[in-house]
Parts: structure tokens; C-alpha cells; sequence
């Protein structure tokens, strides 16, 4: 079984690599509907809608285009490689991901660090890079 390490992970905005990522992370998860009727003996569900979001963490670089684009409110395309980028390599694309918050932090013995959240109305494609 293949094991990666997410050293090798880029982001892309809008097709521009973001610089500096310390990490990403993409949620995907479904409603379940309860549809139990009278007299049923377990529980009956139906899938609901799905929920797509997450986050972009990097070590802040107001000079980064990247970054730049990632502004609250903003509506990205995303491209999430977790291995890197090249031909045959996995990627999950978002057509329109919703910048919802972007949040700055530093300290006096640490770089300054910035993540930006964000939300898709639609499940990402996940397919390979050509």
C-alpha cells in the first residue's frame, strides 16, 4: 500500500501556486436524511446533500499573488495536489471555492502566519494532472 507525506503538497489559485503552505486540508461529507416510518425496525436513511470545505494554512508573503486572491469573500478555482505537481498525479479541483474567513497571527519568535478557509457548493473533481 503507497504512503506519501505531505511535504510535497502544492495549491493552486486560480492556477497560481500559493507559496509558502505549512498545510491544507479538504473536508467532504454528506447529510443523512431519517426516513423511519411507523412500525420499522431500524433506522431508514437517505444520503442528503453534500458539504465541501477547508483550509489553507502559509507562512504570510504580502508579495505572494497566491495569497493575495485568498480575500474574504472572494470565489476561487482551487486545486489541491497531494503529491505534488506532475503528469499522473492526483488532484482535487474546485471549479468555484468561497473564500468564508482569513485569519493573521505572528508572535515575537515566530513567523507570521496566515490560513484562509473556504466552502464549495460542489464535490471536487478528483482526477490526475495531465
Amino acid at each position: 500500500m503507497p504512503r506519501y507525506t505531505g511535504n510535497d503538497g502544492v495549491v493552486t489559485v486560480d492556477a497560481v501556486a500559493i507559496a509558502h503552505i505549512r498545510d491544507w486540508e479538504l473536508n467532504i461529507a454528506g447529510d443523512e436524511i431519517d426516513v423511519p416510518a411507523m412500525g420499522d425496525t431500524a433506522r431508514q436513511r437517505l444520503p442528503g446533500k453534500p458539504d465541501v470545505g477547508g483550509r489553507v494554512s502559509v507562512w504570510y508573503d504580502d508579495a505572494d499573488s497566491g495569497q493575495g486572491d485568498m480575500v474574504q469573500g472572494a470565489e476561487v478555482a482551487l486545486e489541491l495536489r497531494p503529491r505534488g505537481t506532475g503528469t499522473g498525479l492526483p488532484e482535487f479541483t474546485l471549479a468555484v471555492a468561497r473564500i468564508t474567513s482569513e485569519r493573521f497571527s505572528g508572535a515575537v519568535d515566530a513567523g507570521m502566519e496566515a490560513e484562509f478557509n473556504f466552502v464549495s457548493d460542489a464535490l471536487p473533481d478528483r482526477t490526475v494532472q495531465a
